[in-house]
């Protein structure tokens, strides 16, 4: 048997001829990396594809191949014959890692990403422009990591976490929202030792979520260490007077909130209370109280 099938060809095999016949069949359309190989490093091997608004027919990724590393990827589909297009922000093999691409209803689209002027810094795209810088550029080191996500009407903006190193050994966390314009910093937590907000960065980099951002009611929702009341949860309305942290544990060991999760008009999580311990605890726009 040839070792090189494809999953789509055993499928294949085990139907009937007339069933088999109707699959649709995978199309290359354009040989991004030309190096003939089969090892999953290699190839331009697509990452998270992120599906356009109907007026722009395409979608969004990064690839990879030898010669400029792994860069932003768009897929026109609306051309007639599709187009593929690679935008180089760092010259070379490295590549500019494009990472949390997020969409806006507009078209428009915001990610992270490197060069070697600004470091790691938040970024546009459009259509018409390419890619441009829209971050805070205070250097070659720029943020650790970014956790973006689009929040709605009547929002409108792409909102998140960014980490990034403020010392050797300390880091803080912002929460910003941009319009792929501007970049607005509503609050800061931090400076604390680095890694305080791992469970951001293996959110981001390993999907695995601890459950330490949620939106709820119009609201962002983060479990937060700001150096001085342990890890608490912060709540805001993405303006700055109305952005607060809930000392539910005062001292600087906090209540330790995670699993943040929505359900009908509650926001629910696990908390270590003063009064019952470690619980599941819930918050319904005015205060965090036991859920038993």
């Amino acid at each position: 048997m040839n070792p090189f099938l494809t999953c789509r060809t055993f499928v294949a095999l085990a139907m009937p001829c007339g069933l088999a016949a109707q699959l649709p069949v995978a199309v290359l359309l354009k040989d991004i990396n030309t190096v003939p190989t089969v090892s999953i490093d290699r190839g331009s091997f697509l990452r998270s594809p992120v599906v356009l608004p109907a007026s722009i027919p395409g979608f969004l990724g990064s690839s990879v191949d030898d010669d400029f590393g792994r860069e932003l990827t768009f897929v026109d589909i609306g051309t007639g014959a599709p187009l593929v297009q690679r935008y180089d922000t760092w010259a070379g093999p490295g590549g500019g890692d494009p990472q949390e691409v997020t969409v806006m209803p507009n078209g428009a689209a915001v990610f992270v990403g490197d060069d070697p002027d600004e470091g790691r810094e938040l970024r546009r795209w459009t259509q018409a422009g390419g890619v441009e810088l829209v971050g805070t550029g205070d250097g070659p080191l720029g943020l650790s990591f970014v956790d973006l996500f689009y929040a709605p009407s009547p929002h409108d903006f792409v909102t998140g976490v960014c980490v990034e190193k403020t010392g050797s050994y300390t880091e803080r966390a912002s929460l910003i929202t941009t319009d792929g314009q501007t970049v607005q910093t509503i609050a800061q937590w931090g400076d604390v030792a680095i890694g305080t907000f791992e469970g951001f960065w293996r959110r981001h980099v390993q999907g695995d979520d601890d459950g330490l951002i949620a939106y709820y009611d119009g609201y962002i929702c983060m479990s937060v260490d700001d150096g001085t009341h342990g890890r608490e949860l912060a709540i805001s309305d993405f303006t700055v007077p109305g952005t607060d942290l809930l000392d539910l544990v005062p001292g600087i060991v906090g209540s330790d909130p995670y699993g943040l999760t929505v359900a009908g008009d509650v926001l629910y999580m696990g908390a270590t209370l003063a009064t019952v311990g470690t619980e599941v605890a819930r918050y319904d726009g005015t205060s965090v109280v036991a859920a038993t």
